[in-house]
């Protein structure tokens, strides 16, 4: 699998603004496994996460001085 991605240069902070990703199948793949592997890859987490954005959280916690 590959991925690649473009910047957008207008924002700060820099954000992605293009994901592409190119699987790799490996040799002998069935054909009629071929149809059902787009609905596994949209089916995937991380794409799922990318089209609808998580509520995200980020708290600094500093370690205990001893």
């Amino acid at each position: 699998m590959d991925a690649e991605f473009e910047y957008d240069n207008e924002d700060d902070p820099k954000r992605m603004t293009d994901i592409r990703v190119k699987v790799t199948l490996p040799a002998g793949v069935a054909a009629e496994r071929l149809n059902a592997l787009p609905k596994v890859a949209d089916a995937c987490i991380v794409h799922q996460s990318l089209l609808e954005p998580p509520q995200t959280e980020i708290s600094l916690v500093q370690p205990d001085s001893a």
